[in-house]
């Protein structure tokens, strides 16, 4: 695949948009240490975050794989108020 520069960084809103996960699931994730700066994403600027499509898109696919190979493995959790959690 042919993939240009614009569609390699996303911003939060298109990444979110793409692969269906709330851009605040998004920010919650990078807090978590659940995507690294300068693999899965960078930030030009202080409160602006470019995200990595390709790192994403493989990201998304290990998690994939893992999942169905293993049920056993416990996917990452993210909190949310009080004692509930979300899968992602």
């Amino acid at each position: 695949m042919n993939i240009t520069t614009e569609e390699t960084y996303l911003t939060t809103e298109e990444l979110s948009k793409r692969i269906k996960y709330a851009e605040q699931t998004l920010y919650n994730a990078v807090h978590l240490k659940v995507f690294q700066q300068g693999v899965h994403f960078i930030k030009p600027s202080r409160k602006k975050i470019l995200w990595i499509w390709p790192e994403i898109e493989k990201w998304l696919t290990d998690r994939s794989l893992e999942n169905h190979m293993n049920m056993d493995i416990k996917p990452n959790t993210l909190p949310l108020k009080g004692k509930l959690r979300i899968n992602i």
